[in-house]
């Protein structure tokens, strides 16, 4: 049959050219498992409109879009509006919704559950529910999004079905976002309606109210599960049985899970059982991750008492208080094949320590064909005390031979350092960069957090360099010093002797405390639009709207200062940049 008849394959074709991408390599931190929306695949309201649109063309559209539109669903709310059992109601009746009385008159019409659902309703939920693959219940659905009364549980849980009634027969991702507190009627539903096509499952409160269906059906399904992710809360709200439960689950029907593929653990996963210790017993698994804020004493108790190798990871990421925590464990473990390295501590790392940190990063990816190599400090914004250390005052600082032992990963494409640490760099460095990892770098970003040395530092000289010798360079990060010259010509004759033209593919720039005096802004403006014709934002250290700069007498955050004169630079380049793309177009016409 001839490709324009496949009707199903078009409209997928169109729906995917339509939908916007929420996660793109120029965001390396957006593929974190523990963000809600991890391996989602959401449309947009403006996406759906059209998929809509195009289900009324004609007949033959119609069951190709509702499969689009069904794919994916927050909460069951959609589906049991389907239904014959829901009445409307007017927005100030009863208690059912935890939504505001404000604006009463631009609220949505609301619904409510009128009777248990019956045998009678199964046809119609069914030719719905038959189409959901991902089912997800985000934060907050139950305040901000919630259109039935399914606050309701007696009516939702007396629902008169036969037994063994399947609805979701080919649900195969299931997440249940909701903090522990949330009534769980809706996730019983599912739970009792669904087929044996699940293979990927999530929870934040796996140790609650469902969690003995929650855990049993993870327990049936454990040989075919490829995913899963999982926050094992054992003390908030949990009753000794259901402790006991999560703890027997993780020691005995976990390890038999031999097709899991990923593996995302986060809080008190590490009283339940030895993560490192169980690796072995999955075969396939590629990727794990884990957020653990216990003890030191419990966190030691984990570490592998051998230097052991992981040769089927691909992927690991971890979030500690402590980055002396993170450096213990890799330099006892090994991981051959790893491709992407995500370390994200929560406390402040010393120059001592991140050098540890570099080098126990060293060891256990000694042979690994690195991709990414990202280490976060996530520290509190609002920390009026987060100033980073003046590092031409400091008695230890950081320098380019701390990051040297990375070089020798020719394949890394991310390298995005967040530590907050005293800096010397100069041009030198750059070169070595461009060096190694020029042509296939995506993203660096070196400490724009950090503290800069205003006695050596990048110059525009080096980061012209980038500009020519990164072309798929998407998100940049440094702190560069100089005078943009005043004689910028236009962006269509940039080129160098050897016909390179200037970065066309960055997007994000992070400039760090770079110094920009208000009198060359527009100077800037030009310059950077020139250097990244396509640049779209700009942003500087945040730290630089503290009230003053280390032992200086200039407002970082007032109208002299370098942040408001970064702030006029954003708002001037994406400006400068729509321009001349109009020239180059106008150009290329003449020409032709």
């Amino acid at each position: 049959m001839h490709k324009i008849f496949r009707v199903q394959e078009l409209v997928d074709l169109v729906v995917q050219n339509l939908a916007v991408a929420m996660t793109t390599q120029t965001y390396p931190l957006a593929d974190d498992p523990s963000n809600v929306s991890y391996r989602m695949h959401l449309l947009s309201s403006d996406v759906k409109k059209d998929v809509k649109n195009l289900g009324q063309v004609g007949r033959i559209f119609r069951e190709p879009c509702l499969n689009a539109l069904w794919y994916h669903q927050e909460g069951i709310d959609d589906l049991l509006c389907m239904s014959s059992a829901i009445e409307a109601v007017s927005s100030s009746s009863g208690h059912m919704f935890s939504v505001s009385d404000q604006n009463q008159r631009n609220m949505p019409k609301l619904f409510r559950l009128a009777r248990p659902l019956e045998p009678t309703d199964v046809p119609t939920l069914h030719f719905y529910a038959s189409r959901i693959h991902q089912l997800c219940f985000p934060p907050g659905l139950y305040q901000t999004q919630q259109k039935i009364g399914t606050d309701q549980p007696l009516l939702l849980g007396q629902s008169k079905f036969v037994r063994g009634t399947i609805l979701f027969s080919r649900l195969r991702s299931l997440a249940w976002m909701q903090d522990w507190t949330t009534q769980s009627s809706d996730l019983d539903f599912v739970l009792d309606t669904t087929g044996n096509s699940l293979v990927e499952m999530a929870s934040w409160t796996v140790a609650y109210r469902s969690q003995a269906k929650f855990l049993a059906k993870m327990e049936k399904q454990h040989r075919h599960l490829t995913h899963l992710r999982l926050r094992t809360d054992l003390y908030g709200g949990t009753r000794e049985q259901h402790r006991s439960a999560t703890i027997e689950f993780f020691r005995t029907i976990l390890p038999n899970a031999r097709n899991l593929q990923e593996l995302h653990l986060e809080d008190d996963f590490e009283q339940c059982f030895n993560v490192w210790d169980t690796l072995s017993s999955f075969p396939r698994l590629s990727s794990l991750s884990f957020r653990c804020l216990a003890t030191s004493q419990e966190l030691l108790d984990m570490i592998p008492t051998s230097p052991t190798p992981y040769r089927t990871l691909t992927s690991f990421i971890i979030h500690v208080d402590d980055s002396i925590f993170i450096s213990q464990i890799l330099e006892k473990v090994c991981f051959p094949n790893l491709h992407k390295l995500q370390l994200t501590f929560y406390m402040d790392c010393e120059v001592h320590a991140l050098r540890r940190l570099l080098l126990a990063v060293t060891h256990a990816c000694a042979d690994s064909p690195l991709q990414s190599l990202v280490i976060d400090y996530e520290c509190y914004k609002d920390d009026d005390d987060q100033v980073p250390e003046d590092p031409d005052a400091a008695e230890d600082v950081m320098k380019f031979d701390d990051l040297r032992p990375l070089l020798k990963y020719g394949t890394l494409e991310v390298l995005d350092l967040d530590v907050q640490c005293p800096w010397i760099m100069g041009d030198d460095a750059v070169y070595e960069i461009v060096r190694v990892w020029g042509p296939r770098l995506k993203t660096l970003k070196l400490d724009t957090e950090g503290g800069w040395s205003t006695t050596e530092s990048i110059t525009l000289k080096g980061l012209e360099h980038l500009a020519l010798h990164c072309p798929r360079l998407t998100t940049l990060g440094i702190h560069f010093i100089g005078t943009p010259p005043r004689d910028m010509c236009s962006v269509y004759k940039q080129v160098d002797r050897n016909g390179t033209r200037w970065n066309e593919a960055l997007r994000e720039l992070a400039v760090s405390s770079s110094p920009l005096d208000p009198s060359s802004v527009n100077d800037m403006a030009m310059y950077l639009s020139c250097l990244f014709p396509n640049l779209a934002h700009i942003a500087p250290a945040y730290w630089l709207t503290r009230p003053m700069l280390w032992d200086t007498d200039i407002d970082a955050a007032g109208p002299d200062g370098p942040y408001k004169s970064w702030e006029m630079v954003q708002t001037m380049v994406p400006l400068i940049g729509l321009a001349r793309r109009q020239e180059r177009l106008l150009a290329a016409a003449v020409e032709n």
